[in-house]
């Protein structure tokens, strides 16, 4: 439709002009700095973990997984991924 032709049907009634919609600003949120932003870290780590028998070799994807707990028995260990190896702490 040419300029020519919007005119006419604009002319004879047969065009509804919608008004463009209003642009809301958007409100900038604060920051929040209480321990509220991290309920979900936290909770996920208070849950029961499974402890491992050999010590772990894998690479983690998520933060939770850079955390392994091994148990063979007689030697208990905190295994932790740090700077692209496993480091451990004997527990006793």
């Amino acid at each position: 439709m040419d300029e020519t032709q919007l005119a006419k049907e604009i002319k004879n009634g047969n065009v509804q002009i919608i008004p463009p919609p209003q642009q809301q600003t958007p409100v900038p949120q604060t920051p929040d700095s209480s321990l509220s932003q991290f309920i979900g870290l936290l909770t996920a780590l208070r849950a029961p973990k499974q402890y491992v028998k050999t010590a772990p070799s894998l690479i983690p994807k998520t933060f939770l997984d850079q955390i392994q707990f091994y148990d063979d028995g007689v030697n208990r260990r905190l295994y932790l991924y740090i700077n692209n190896t496993w480091r451990y702490v004997t527990l006793t």
